[in-house]
């Protein structure tokens, strides 16, 4: 059954209403969101006003020129009432309501405050705060000065860093100054030297026996010059000498001033020979040495090797005893401290004989020792340690593997170990 003409205009008209409704609202929310737009680019005078407006002209002039022509379509559709179908009007305002609202709206407004807001704030705060506190603790306590060491302050118990130098490659003052200065600029306070090995010095000796005997190098300085220049760096000096271990005196003696075993041949340790603590003349050589380093104002003297030579080489040497051989230690030791004058006199001694108190075939007391000396000093080397000795209660079986394992063990024994009489 048909409807009406009049019924038909009447759902027309309404919409038309519709429609115009929907694109009203439409262009009003487009309005709001430019407008809202440019409250917000104003209120920021760093961002340029020309830049956010011509972003947002496009955008309105769009949606006008598209939305006008359908404007007109109902004056176009007012001449077919009667020829369309009676489902138009159910299809038709359900379809454009919808659609066009929700795609505008979400669209402006969520991008512009994101943007705008977190940029700025953060920017400034976090430069001032972060400067100022770090600089100025940190500088203070690296700039204080440190209380410089002197010769003067160094003992062989206090501020003792001490440095090697082989006298051989300095042969002039000037090298062996630039060496000591490099030293002092690397914060060493003293500097260890080695005058005589196996006999033969390392310095320029006057000793007549010493020359006599081929001991004295063809160039160097004296022990005297060495000193001097040593001194002037501001180091304080050791000279360390092995002292019964000759192969130059012994290959021009034999007994009693050198060591001899029981088949009377000169008594060899495996790698050199020995002279006699009992000898007179032995001793009276080494005394004039001492007395030339005396007279050279070195700080310290460290012996080793100014006993015997322990059991060690292949044949036992003529042997009076432990009590005998403790006595010519204990001897020669006053004579050279007569020498020495004011050096310190220190005394170098292995491990064992430290941790025992006493080391017979040398000759080693230790309390003896300790009253005849100003310091004794532990000799550490690879070469005077063993695996699977024992120190202190505990078996050390790899020396090398872990050698300041090594050291500790040795130190912490050490340290809980009481000399007695």
């Amino acid at each position: 059954m048909r409807r009406p003409v009049k019924y038909k205009v009447e759902q027309m008209r309404r919409r038309r209403l519709l429609f115009t409704g929907a694109v009203v609202l439409v262009l009003a929310l487009i309005a709001g969101s430019i407008l809202l737009g440019v409250t917000l680019s104003r209120s920021r005078p760093e961002v340029p006003v020309p830049e956010s407006t011509e972003a947002r002209e496009p955008q309105s002039e769009p949606v006008q020129s598209e939305e006008v022509p359908s404007s007109e379509e109902p004056s176009e559709s007012e001449t077919e009432p009667v020829t369309e179908p009676d489902t138009e009007p159910v299809t038709e305002p359900q379809t454009e309501p919808p659609t066009e609202p929700p795609t505008e709206p979400p669209t402006e407004a969520p991008t512009e405050p994101p943007t705008e807001a977190p940029t700025e704030p953060p920017t400034e705060p976090p430069t001032e705060p972060v400067t100022e506190p770090v600089t100025e603790p940190v500088t203070e306590p690296v700039t204080e000065p440190e209380e410089e060491v002197h010769r003067e302050d160094v003992t062989p118990y206090e501020n003792y860093r001490g440095g090697y130098l082989t006298l051989s490659a300095y042969d002039s003052k000037k090298a062996l100054a630039e060496a000591a200065e490099r030293m002092r600029k690397a914060g060493y306070t003293a500097v260890l030297l080695d005058l005589r090995k196996n006999g033969v010095l390392a310095y320029r000796s006057s000793v007549q026996e010493a020359v006599s005997l081929g001991a004295v190098p063809s160039k160097g300085l004296t022990l005297a010059e060495i000193t001097q220049v040593l001194h002037d760096a501001d180091l304080y000096v050791t000279g360390r000498l092995s002292v019964f271990r000759d192969d130059l005196y012994a290959a021009r003696h034999t007994d009693p001033d050198v060591l001899m075993n029981e088949n009377g041949f000169r008594y060899s340790d495996g790698s050199s020979r020995w002279m006699s603590v009992f000898s007179d003349n032995a001793k009276s050589y080494l005394y004039s040495l001492f007395a030339e380093i005396g007279a050279s104002g070195m700080d310290e003297v460290l012996l080793y090797d100014f006993g015997f030579p322990g059991n060690t080489g292949t044949s036992p040497w003529k042997w009076e005893g432990p009590e005998a051989g403790a006595a010519a230690v204990d001897t020669f030791l006053e004579g050279a401290r007569a020498q020495l004058g004011s050096v310190r006199l220190s005394l170098q001694l292995n491990v064992s004989a430290v941790l025992d108190g006493a080391d017979s075939s040398r000759g080693y007391v230790v309390s003896r020792l300790s009253a005849r000396s100003d310091a004794i000093t532990l000799d550490l080397t690879t070469a005077s340690l063993s695996d699977g000795m024992t120190v202190g209660g505990t078996v050390i079986e790899d020396v090398d593997a872990d050698i300041e394992y090594t050291v500790r063990t040795i130190l912490s024994a050490v340290s809980r170990t009481t000399v007695k009489d």
